[in-house]
């Protein structure tokens, strides 16, 4: 009895350092091999050349790379590692983005890091397509790895790495621009008007543009003829009688409201020209134009007659009778 008792407590025994030696090795089998955490990710915002830093400021329109320090300090090789940077599309003043470098064999799986950006004005991130790529320790290139790194759930794998290796994994994103404030459009497009024989005309169209907010508020039309102008939101359909015959322009001019001022636009789109006359009907014709001003041609040079070229003249008179007197005189005396 004493006997089997002993052999059942050395049996136990045995199990117990048995499976406290397993334990220890399946330990010591994932401690082999992890990726290395602290601060492995960083980020450069390229547009100003700041160099890679954690956190990072940057501005509206800018370029970011994000890089991840990849490093096994362990001694087994770690497999199938896969890289995860999620960034948050939220307009924000700040972005924080998690990294998740992770291996089945690795102990522990995953490594986690965050990076930090400080935007000037609030934006989102949006990752750059065909930007990631795998460096070695020398920030040599490797080769371009897929885009998906900033897909949840997705990520890139970069493939084995060994001990004691360090590679990096980089990627860009655009920061978000802020759109263009376009400059206010407003315009007088047209005017047209129908005359009677009772010396009354009609506004049968009207129209503006206003864009970029530019807020059409009114029309004020001259008739022409020195009475008070219309002024209506709605000049369509407005009539205006003229007491005698006779040719009368009539202008409109389109009120807007621009950032809370008042501005006006007209124009010979928008000008029109009645005559009223007892032999003829009524005849609407656009205003003349003013013809373009030709300017006077340059005046033709004259030649000089002044003293200096009298005086010229006159030398060159005497130099030439003086030679032919003496050309004459010589030939009289060879006669002689």
């Amino acid at each position: 009895m004493k006997i089997t008792a002993k052999l059942s407590g050395i049996a136990a025994a045995l199990l117990i350092l048995g499976s406290v030696g397993l334990s220890a090795s399946q330990a010591s089998a994932f401690s082999d091999g992890q990726i290395e955490g602290g601060n492995i990710y960083r980020v450069e915002d390229l547009t100003t050349n700041s160099g890679f830093a954690n956190p990072v400021s940057a501005n509206a329109c800018d370029t970011l790379e994000y890089r991840a320090r990849l490093y096994n300090p362990g001694s087994a090789t770690l497999n199938s590692v896969n890289v995860q940077a999620l960034i948050s599309n939220e307009k924000s003043a700040t972005n924080t983005s998690t990294l998740d470098a992770s291996a089945p064999n690795a102990d522990p799986a995953s490594t986690y890091a965050f990076a930090k950006v400080n935007l000037s004005s609030a934006q989102t991130l949006s990752y750059v397509s065909g930007s990631t790529q795998l460096l070695d320790q020398n920030d040599n290139p490797v080769r371009s790895l897929p885009d998906g790194i900033t897909i949840s759930g997705t990520g890139v794998g970069i493939g084995n790495l060994g001990p004691s290796v360090i590679e990096f994994v980089q990627f860009k994103v655009k920061v978000s621009c802020p759109p263009t404030p376009q400059a206010p459009v407003y315009s007088c497009d047209a005017l047209n008007i129908a005359a009677d024989a009772d010396r009354t005309v009609k506004i049968t169209q009207f129209s503006t543009t206003a864009t970029n907010g530019a807020v059409f508020s009114n029309a004020v039309v001259d008739w022409g003829d020195g009475s008070s102008p219309l002024s209506s939101a709605n000049v369509i359909g407005q009539t205006h009688q003229y007491g005698a015959d006779g040719t009368y322009t009539i202008t409109a001019t389109a009120h807007f409201t621009v950032a809370g001022k008042d501005v006006t636009a007209s124009g010979s789109q928008c000008t029109e020209q009645v005559t009223f006359s007892p032999t003829t009907p009524p005849k609407v014709t656009p205003p003349p134009s003013t013809p373009p001003t030709t300017p006077p041609a340059a005046p033709t040079a004259l030649v000089n007659t002044g003293p200096g070229s009298m005086i010229g003249l006159f030398s060159a008179a005497t130099i030439l009778g003086m030679v032919g007197y003496r050309r004459l005189l010589s030939r009289r005396l060879s006669r002689q």
